[in-house]
């Protein structure tokens, strides 16, 4: 099955929220937007390099938005 993740929802999973957990084997989408939201959170939190490495494992995770605004 194929999962929309918010930002909350990727920051869960990152931090192994136990109630996320069964979602890590899913098919995960999610924004741009929500990428560079929990990269600034991951930042924050855990500093710039590990941001680095979340961000670069979620990246191939991200949709195109422009079909989203093209109905």
């Amino acid at each position: 099955m194929k999962y929309f993740f918010d930002t909350y929802a990727l920051v869960e999973i990152t931090k192994n929220n136990p109630n996320y957990l069964k979602y890590s084997d899913e098919i995960v989408i999610t924004s741009i937007f929500n990428l560079v939201e929990l990269y600034h959170v991951m930042s924050r939190d855990f500093g710039e390099e590990q941001a680095k490495k979340i961000y670069n494992n979620f990246k191939e995770c991200t949709i195109n938005i422009i079909h989203i605004f093209n109905w």
